[in-house]
């Protein structure tokens, strides 16, 4: 997240990025020292008094965080905050989110529960030719053909590939790897 800076005349504007987590009082305490200004400096600066600078720094009061970006940018500092995941949904992970509820519905009515995707979609290692793998419990009376429409539904929904995989028919060697893997739409 990315918010405006404060409204404060400034003649120039220093960057410093915080690599790590820390507290409101070591990032404020910080940005004072590095501008070189007493506690009463930069109070003045920001509008409010040096108690409430040295209760902030002290750690015994908590700013909100548009006063402690107030209180970095009247050092002469920009405080950037920005919250990313580690990792960034796949194409084909995109899909399954955005088509689940129908997918899981549809492939429900035609027989199978317990749907999940396995392989390098659920490992987060999909390109565009990938297909999706799909594990699923079938009921006893879904045969060859039901899986069949399975396999139709599942890619018409997503529009690409897919395979479905019956669960009670994975090979001993690679169950316990699919199903350590898998994971529930």
């Amino acid at each position: 997240m990315r918010t405006s800076p404060p409204i404060l005349p400034q003649t120039s504007t220093k960057r410093y990025t915080f690599v790590v987590l820390t507290s409101a009082a070591s990032i404020l305490l910080q940005a004072r020292l590095r501008a070189g200004l007493t506690q009463a400096q930069l109070g003045a600066s920001a509008g409010v008094t040096q108690s409430v600078i040295s209760a902030y720094e002290a750690g015994k009061r908590e700013p909100a965080l548009s006063t402690l970006q107030r209180l970095v940018a009247a050092s002469g500092f920009q405080l950037d905050l920005a919250l990313t995941s580690h990792t960034m949904a796949s194409p084909h992970q995109q899909l399954l989110a955005s088509h689940r509820d129908e997918l899981v519905g549809r492939l429900e009515e035609l027989g199978a529960n317990n749907v999940r995707v396995f392989g390098s979609v659920a490992r987060g290692e999909d390109t565009s030719d990938s297909d999706i793998d799909l594990l699923v419990d079938l009921r006893t009376d879904v045969g060859l053909f039901g899986l069949a429409q399975l396999h139709a539904e599942s890619e018409r929904i997503l529009g690409v590939p897919v395979d479905i995989v019956p669960a009670d028919s994975l090979k001993p060697r690679i169950a316990q790897k699919v199903l350590t893997e898998a994971r529930p739409l």
